[in-house]
């Protein structure tokens, strides 16, 4: 639920997180919003989602891809995702496409697409937990000067400098 004014998404997300009971509008919302995400989840491109809602429930364009929009806001944004989720929706259309070739009797085809959500998976890989040294490097520029007028600068523009005791050692003996 998100917090402050409430939006209409919020109705839904209630029934989903809390089940909350939906009117029959409200469920027949919920269904288009699940129907828009299960294209995109299936691979379909944004303005291909949108022809499909489109020709199934007969609403306008803007209608659809307000719809679009809205079931990406309510279950997440499957476009901009990051590589992971990338990789679980691939994993799971592979599994879809290997059952369908199993029941079909292509036995071969469907080896072949289980062998590679397995390959996605990193199943046939050795999981090593090193340390990317390259993780803890991080470029800085020191730039030294002994003018007091920038020190007084820095500390003027950044409030995290302080200023502290020290003591001058002019012989270095």
């Amino acid at each position: 639920m998100s917090k402050g004014t409430p939006d209409k998404l919020d109705i839904y997300r209630s029934y989903l997180i809390d089940e909350q009971p939906l009117n029959d509008t409200q469920q027949r919302m919920l269904e288009q919003y699940r129907r828009a995400f299960a294209l995109l989840s299936a691979g379909y491109f944004l303005q291909q989602a949108v022809k499909i809602l489109i020709s199934e429930t007969r609403l306008s364009m803007p209608q659809c891809y307000q719809i679009v929009r809205e079931s990406l806001q309510l279950f997440g944004n499957i476009i901009d995702s990051d590589k992971e989720g990338l990789r679980a929706v691939q994993i799971e259309r592979l599994k879809q496409l290997s059952r369908k070739a199993e029941k079909a009797g292509d036995f071969k085809a469907a080896a072949r697409l289980e062998d590679q959500a397995s390959k996605l998976m990193k199943l046939f890989e050795d999981k090593m937990d090193l340390l990317n040294p390259a993780d803890f490097k991080k470029p800085t520029t020191v730039i030294f000067t002994n003018d007091p007028k920038i020190l007084e600068r820095q500390q003027k523009e950044n409030t995290s400098i302080q200023d502290t005791d020290f003591e001058e050692i002019t012989d270095l003996e």
